[in-house]
């Protein structure tokens, strides 16, 4: 946690107070391979991957994984108070690409931009 509490101005070393901006890293059409499961990814932040607003889409931080033929998939839209979640217990990277896809259809559906 120490690393985190740097990142939160909770380390004893008088280090400034961070901001959420500090948080974030944002890089314009950079290339991302493995996390942008969701969708390409804009920015992260606090090890999740940030998807800014597009279209009818509100923004989404998303946190996926999976391990020995599971798969799971968090999606929250903050400032539409909207998450949805799903877990898979078939290894198949077709139906997660397409279930992801739907989950932030449903998102976007259900609190539209």
């Amino acid at each position: 946690m120490r690393s985190h509490n740097s990142f939160l101005g909770g380390e004893a070393n008088g280090s400034r107070e961070r901001t959420p901006r500090d948080l974030i890293h944002y890089k314009p059409g950079a290339a991302v391979v493995g996390l942008d499961d969701g969708g390409p990814m804009d920015a992260m932040g606090l090890g999740w991957v940030i998807n800014m607003p597009a279209a009818n889409h509100p923004l989404i931080l998303q946190k996926s994984g999976g391990l020995q033929g599971n798969f799971a998939y968090l999606a929250i839209a903050p400032t539409r108070g909207v998450a949805a979640f799903f877990v898979m217990n078939e290894f198949s990277a077709g139906g997660f690409t397409a279930a992801v896809a739907a989950t932030n259809a449903l998102i976007a559906e259900l609190a539209p931009r």
